[in-house]
């Protein structure tokens, strides 16, 4: 099938499709459930993650350089377009992620704007000094979601 053609040459480009992939559990069985979510970095690569069975998309900028926050109207369009649940990535900047006080207000921000335009979820990480999770941090960002749900980006795998 053409569509999954287009999802397999996009998981290619990365060489490592793993990434990508989330085990989730449902219901109270605890039943390995897989979740295939890609991310994107434009409108094409949206639609045709969920023309390829993508379950979910994280959108972000930059995806080349490890990813950043995305466009408010990039999100917007995309959000037209498909029909599956979109999450932004919330990054200031490529790099570490240990934050200033100036990118740190930025994120809340950014929380914020996108849980107010209609995010399905936020995909976050902040570290402290020493390498840890910041979870003082973490949980204002996760506070200022409100009902959006939350998902621990690549922060995690540098702990």
């Amino acid at each position: 099938m053409p569509i999954q053609e287009d999802l397999q040459a996009f998981l290619a480009e990365w060489h490592d499709p793993s990434p990508f992939l989330e085990v989730q559990t449902s219901g109270s069985t605890g039943t390995p459930k897989r979740m295939l979510e890609v991310c994107t970095h434009s409108v094409e690569s949206a639609v045709s993650a969920e023309r390829g069975g993508a379950m979910r998309l994280q959108l972000c900028a930059n995806l080349m350089i490890g990813g950043t926050s995305p466009d408010e109207d990039l999100f917007r369009m995309v959000r037209e377009r498909v029909s599956v649940p979109v999450r932004v990535l919330l990054r200031p900047r490529c790099g570490d992620f240990l934050y200033t006080e100036s990118e740190f207000e930025l994120l809340c921000r950014q929380v914020k704007r996108f849980a107010a335009l209609g995010t399905d979820g936020i995909v976050i990480g902040v570290l402290t000094p020493e390498g840890d999770l910041d979870e003082e941090r973490m949980a204002k960002l996760i506070s200022l979601a409100g009902g959006c749900g939350v998902t621990l980006h690549r922060a995690f795998d540098v702990c």
